[in-house]
């Protein structure tokens, strides 16, 4: 306020007259009640750049944001084999004899010596014979056996493997006769009767041969032969010529049958197909590998043959 009163400090209108209150809002009050507009408000100067930049502090640079967790890698899917599977470490018996039982369906019957053409192909056919024969025979006797079911009596031939296989090991660079005299002592030290061990080995042939173990089949043939019954040793001729269940050795096989055929021509009672005493001869020709009118034949390669996988 001052005490200097101007015309300019009053508006008039007619006979009425007001004062410019400036605490009344700095709008001019009017007769009517119409407020005069206020002036604009005078623009004020922007603080220096600088001051700013002293006065409040830089914000902070925002912290690098954590990486996100690496996605798990998807899992891998082996893809199955379809193709030919890996070669056991012991070719199959049971196998081997269904082709070779084609191949005697295919021939006519099987090979006598007086048509004996391929000696090998020959103690084939009398080694799958001798087999089946093993296994019928078991089965017979494992009738019998009271108290022990079909899975204690396979347990119990199992255990037979480990106690013979040094003499299997034998076989490949010993000769026949000195690998029977070590399982007759075997025989002597076996806490069994002579009758218990024969029963045992005729039904641990049969379990080995019924199964495909080699190792229980030809243990229990040593075992066989080492009671006395030396016809069996015809069994270990066959594993030694075809190689199951020990290493392939014609020669070595020459001894265990000749060991078979010695005690037959002296008496013994045949243990294979007592019906057929022509197997004498067939053996002893095929063992020797001289048949008349042959040619020497050249040594097969053996070729990988394609396998194909079915639906």
């Amino acid at each position: 306020l001052t005490n200097t009163a101007t015309t300019a400090m009053f508006q008039c209108h007619q006979s009425s007259c007001s004062m410019d209150d400036p605490l009344a809002g700095g709008g001019v009050q009017l007769a009517g009640g119409t407020a005069a507009p206020a002036p604009a408000p005078l623009p004020q100067a922007p603080a220096p750049q600088a001051q700013i930049m002293a006065s409040a502090p830089a914000p902070a640079a925002p912290a690098p944001a954590a990486p996100a967790p690496a996605a798990p890698a998807p899992a891998m899917l082996t893809a199955i084999p379809m193709g030919p599977t890996a070669t056991p470490d012991q070719p199959s018996l049971a196998s081997y004899c269904s082709k070779v039982s084609l191949l005697t369906t295919s021939n006519g019957g099987f090979i006598t010596a007086a048509s004996m053409t391929d000696p090998d192909l020959a103690l084939s056919e009398q080694m799958c014979l001798t087999r089946t024969y093993s296994i019928a025979k078991g089965e017979e006797m494992v009738k019998s056996v009271q108290g022990l079911t079909d899975a204690q009596i396979e347990a119990q031939c199992d255990s037979f493997g480990p106690a013979l296989q040094p003499f299997v090991d034998m076989l490949d660079a010993t000769p026949a006769a000195q690998v029977v005299t070590e399982v007759q002592k075997f025989v002597l030290s076996a806490n069994m009767t002579v009758e218990q061990l024969r029963s045992t080995g005729a039904i641990c042939l049969y379990t080995g041969y019924r199964r495909d173990k080699m190792d229980v089949a030809v243990g229990a043939a040593l075992l066989l032969v080492g009671s006395g019954q030396a016809p069996y040793a015809e069994l270990v001729g066959h594993h030694l010529a075809q190689g199951f269940g020990a290493q392939k050795s014609l020669e070595q096989a020459k001894g265990w049958y000749g060991h078979a055929l010695t005690a037959l021509d002296n008496g013994a009672e045949p243990v294979f197909v007592p019906g057929q005493p022509e197997r004498v001869e067939l053996l002893r020709a095929a063992m020797s590998g001289q048949v008349s009118g042959l040619t020497p034949m050249a040594e097969p390669k053996k070729a990988a043959l394609p396998t194909f996988s079915f639906q």
